[in-house]
């Protein structure tokens, strides 16, 4: 499953990542996204987070990798931001 948020598009609210059906789950971020709360609270295991020049990311809570169930790719390109208000492991 893959998600793709725009240039010039900035989403605000919550947003799961918790990739509880063990598929392959990425974000594409190229706008701005404010994640308010992660829903459920559960790690992001085997998912990716890829943000493309130009893309922002700010979290606020908790962000867990999980176990080593699968591989978690957390990608940030040039002239690109992830900030977390929170914890991260």
């Amino acid at each position: 499953m893959t998600y793709y948020v725009p240039e010039n598009v900035t989403f605000t609210g919550s947003f799961s990542l918790d990739n509880y059906k063990d598929y392959d789950l990425t974000l594409y971020v190229k706008g701005k996204m404010n994640i308010t709360s992660i829903i459920s609270g559960k790690p992001i295991n085997k998912a990716s987070i890829v943000i493309l020049e130009g893309g922002s990311v700010t979290i606020n809570g908790d962000l867990s990798t999980g176990t080593a169930r699968g591989t978690t790719l957390i990608t940030i390109d040039k002239n690109a931001s992830l900030r977390i208000n929170g914890t991260f492991n």
